[in-house]
């Protein structure tokens, strides 16, 4: 089997890139690479922490209120209502 021929493309647009892509990259974040290496490090843990807390949590909810009822929905006693406050007696209803 052969290789497949490869082409070659000259022109001032590419040649402008073909010189700039053979240099290394430079950092643009002006940290060293072991800063950069801690703070990917200390990224990743704190995302993996919050995504740790945000699941517990997240089944938490779920085993106190499921997101999807059954056929029947939510049971009627879960819903909580506020006992009924009689209006205070305003003060010139006092003053005769």
């Amino acid at each position: 089997m052969t290789d497949p021929p490869t082409t070659t493309r000259t022109g001032p647009s590419y040649s402008a890139y073909n010189e700039l892509s053979s240099r290394p990259a430079a950092p643009s974040s002006g940290l060293t690479e072991d800063e950069a290496r801690g703070f990917h490090s200390a990224f990743i843990g704190g995302f993996i922490g919050f995504t740790v807390i945000a699941a517990v949590a997240h089944f938490l909810v779920w085993q106190w209120r499921p997101w999807i009822p059954g056929t029947a929905g939510y049971p009627a006693a879960t819903a909580q209502t506020a006992p009924a406050v009689q209006a205070p007696a305003t003060v010139a209803s006092n003053v005769r």
